[in-house]
């Protein structure tokens, strides 16, 4: 591919991004993690004010993958990678300069593609859906500036050569829900994106400094198991995780069959015993407009005083009550208040740029062949005006407790 001198931008351009067709959604400056949800804009696009308020932030500036925004991006950050794709002949397609390497933008193949990092074994990664990419203007931890080499200004997005895809689709490559944990990458969890990322890098960092023969393979196991209690808590694939303790692994001097024992040992041990304060606070939302907790699933409510005297045995601290490790760490959902709304997704939403709970579940009603003449009849009886009627039946479709016998 043939060189084209870098564009110089040294902070996002929000506006231009979205007119490109991307969906995007702001990162703190200088981080390649969300600092709030970011998994609807995998479905929906940001409004235009969203985009031009963040435009006029410092931040940076993350594009989803995927459908959303018909695109696909090859993530190379190593010499083996970049060789890998130079075989490949690429056509001309909208590039970004990274930190390591660069970012190739392709329009979005009809073979479906999934999220993976190394593949053929080397330094290349795959965005797809479910995955984003850090986006022009945006500034790396150490202070590098992703900048487009070639923008779609320049050149339209290229299709997605066959025999690339060929290869993604065979390559054995490890999956990931969002984005895989290693080289500092980010592993999307929510809530509990920061914590679990920390937790992981940590355990690397711990392992790689564990070159003594005889106990780096219990090393491994512990560290590894530790990890894996939160991964089977919070339900991610643990696959992408165990890929990097086994890189690290092999690179400190385990054997293939060592590290792959202690690895399939430690997922054994540690899906066994979930981390319990992670599981509390999947299963409850704290209500900020009423200062309590509550469960969607047994519509219990607790105050933050009750809260912590319920699970005050299941939280790794000695200090903190539950509550404040929960709330004051951001590792709860949170939300204003319930609301019931029949027109919005289930879950936590959006509305005037706060998030709430829609109270409003689908009913479980099967539909059944039958007249509805003498049900329309009584209420034409009922109700003469044709809006009010409309808006009574609405009432009745949507209410989870209304029962017509």
């Amino acid at each position: 591919m043939s060189q084209i001198s870098v564009t110089s931008i040294d902070t996002p351009d929000f506006e231009q991004l979205f007119d490109y067709g991307f969906s995007i959604f702001p990162l703190p400056r200088g981080e390649k993690a969300p600092a709030s949800h970011w998994r609807k804009y995998q479905n929906e696009r940001a409004s235009l004010d969203e985009v031009t308020a963040w435009d006029d932030a410092n931040l940076n500036v993350a594009v989803v993958t995927g459908a959303i925004s018909n695109i696909v991006v090859l993530d190379v950050d190593s010499a083996d990678g970049q060789t890998l794709l130079d075989g490949f002949d690429l056509p001309p397609t909208p590039t970004v300069v990274t930190a390591k390497g660069r970012h190739y933008y392709f329009r979005r193949p009809a073979t479906a593609l999934r999220n993976a990092v190394r593949v053929e074994g080397v330094g290349l990664d795959v965005r797809a859906d479910g995955g984003y990419v850090v986006g022009a203007g945006s500034q790396h931890p150490d202070g590098t500036i992703y900048r487009w080499e070639i923008s779609p200004d320049d050149v339209p997005f290229s299709d997605l050569p066959d025999a690339v895809v060929s290869v993604l689709t065979k390559t054995p490559s490890h999956f990931a829900i969002a984005n895989p944990a290693g080289g500092g990458e980010f592993v999307e969890a929510g809530v509990f994106s920061t914590f679990l990322n920390r937790e992981v890098q940590e355990a690397l960092t711990e392992l790689r400094a564990h070159d003594v023969e005889g106990d780096r393979n219990n090393t491994l196991f512990r560290l590894a198991a530790r990890v894996a209690n939160h991964v089977a808590a919070l339900g991610l694939d643990w696959t992408p995780i165990a890929h990097e303790f086994r890189s690290v692994a092999l690179a400190i001097g385990l054997a293939v069959g060592e590290a792959d024992a202690a690895l399939a040992s430690a997922w054994k041990t540690g899906s066994a015993t979930p981390t319990k304060w992670i599981e509390v606070a999947r299963e409850w939302v704290f209500v900020a407009g009423r200062d309590q907790f509550w469960s969607p699933r047994s519509n219990q409510w607790l105050k933050p005083a009750a809260f912590s005297s319920h699970f005050a045995d299941t939280m790794p601290f000695d200090k903190a009550t539950p509550a404040k490790f929960l709330t004051k760490g951001g590792l709860i959902e949170k939300v204003m208040d319930l609301r019931f709304e029949p027109s919005q997704p289930s879950g936590i939403f959006e509305k005037n740029g706060a998030p709430f709970y829609n109270s409003y579940t689908v009913p479980e009603i099967e539909p059944t062949e039958g007249d509805p003449a003498p049900l329309s009849e009584f209420l034409e009886y009922l109700v003469p005006e044709a809006a009010e009627r409309e808006h009574l039946v609405k009432m009745i479709a949507c209410s989870p407790i209304i029962s017509l016998r």
